[in-house]
């Protein structure tokens, strides 16, 4: 299988949103150039990233390890994640036509 480097840059700006560059290397193999496989595994990447951010909150909240449930961190992160995306989709959504306009 066809493999493929990502490596992102972020920019935490003053208003709080946050400007990502990616450089993408390998996967010109793969259909449109691997832009789909690099666009799952961000995805992927993220929601772990989340998972962890959620499951950190909860113990230093004081839960004990053993009592949380896969199934409460993935209602907690699935809340959060959604909350995030009606917050920012719609500049990214704009920035996104600019680049390619």
């Amino acid at each position: 299988m066809p493999s493929f480097k990502i490596q992102i840059e972020a920019e935490v700006r003053d208003t709080g949103d946050m400007r990502t560059t990616r450089q993408v290397s390998g996967g010109e193999d793969l259909p449109s150039g691997g832009l789909v496989h690099v666009g799952h595994a961000l995805t992927v990447e993220a929601l772990r990233a989340e998972c962890y951010l959620m499951l950190l909150s909860k113990l230093s909240m004081g839960d004990s390890f053993e009592s949380i449930t896969p199934k409460e961190i993935e209602d907690l992160t699935a809340r959060h994640i959604m909350s995030t995306m009606q917050r920012l989709l719609p500049e990214v959504a704009k920035e996104t036509l600019k680049r390619v306009g």
